[in-house]
Formats: structure tokens, C-alpha cells, sequence
């Protein structure tokens, strides 16, 4: 005599429909979880820190040599400006929403649009608010812009 332990629903099939729907299940979560984790970078080569090393400005001489250094951070859609000094006062940080597709971008600092806070983001070139910017030259050392009228030169940090 042939004894079975095996329960009905195996015997049936049902067993290995339910194992193909609950496999499904969870490639499809696992998916939807990866997709919505990912943080794709949508700024390319740009998205880095880069140290200003010169600023031309039309009919003036080439700015060099910043103390406090000055840096452009480019993360997703977001350009945060800052400066570095042992004084922790004269630090600072300001952000930009960054809009378009490389070359050519749209920054637009919601923040600081009164005068003090213009006066504070032109050390690093930017003369108005909104402001274009294109870039003319980009590699994995050096990135070279156009801001408004003004031209800078960074250094990959």
C-alpha cells in the first residue's frame, strides 16, 4: 500500500499556481522599490564640486587667487554656492534651483533676491537672479561657464 502526505492543494496544482503568483509579487515589489530608490544623476558630468579658480567679467581684470575659496556643488537640480574660511562668520551657503539640459541651464536663487542677498552671490560671478548658464567646457578636471555675461573657470574638488 502507497501511503501520501502530500496535501490536496499540491496534488492539484494550485500549489505551484500560488508559488508563480507570489513570485510575481515579489519581483514586481522588488522593481517598484529599486525604481523608486534610485537617485539618477539628471546633471551628467557637471554634477560634482568645482573650485573657482578665475572669474572674467566683460571689461574688467580676471579675478583670481579667492580668499575664502569659493565652490559651485551641483547636486540634482540644485546648485548650492559656497565659501570656506577658517572663520566660521564668514562662511556661507546659498542654493539655486537649476532648470534646462546640459549646455544650457536656468539658475534661479529663491532666496536671495534682495539687494544684500545680490551682493553676496556675485563673488561667484552671478550678476542677476534668474541668470542663463551655459557650459563651454567640461571634462572630469575642469569645467568652464557662462553665467550671465561672465565667465568662469573651476577645478574639479
Amino acid at each position: 500500500m502507497h501511503y501520501t502526505t502530500t496535501p490536496s492543494a499540491i496534488r492539484s496544482g494550485r500549489h505551484l499556481r500560488l508559488t508563480a503568483v507570489m513570485s510575481l509579487l515579489i519581483l514586481l515589489m522588488a522593481a517598484i522599490s529599486a525604481a523608486g530608490c534610485s537617485r539618477g544623476n539628471r546633471m551628467g558630468k557637471i554634477h560634482a564640486m568645482w573650485q573657482v579658480m578665475s572669474i572674467e567679467r566683460p571689461g574688467q581684470e580676471l579675478q583670481k587667487d579667492f580668499e575664502p575659496r569659493l565652490y559651485y556643488n551641483f547636486d540634482q537640480n540644485v546648485l548650492c554656492l559656497t565659501r570656506s574660511s577658517d572663520d566660521t562668520q564668514s562662511q556661507g551657503r546659498y542654493a539655486a534651483n537649476v532648470s534646462g539640459e546640459d549646455p544650457d541651464y536656468i539658475l534661479d536663487f529663491p532666496y536671495d533676491t534682495d539687494s544684500y542677498g545680490m551682493s553676496l552671490i556675485r563673488q561667484w560671478g552671478i550678476d542677476e537672479n534668474p541668470v542663463s548658464m551655459t557650459v563651454l567646457e567640461l571634462d572630469n578636471k575642469k569645467l568652464v561657464m557662462r553665467i550671465g555675461e561672465n565667465v568662469i573657470t573651476c577645478r574639479r574638488f
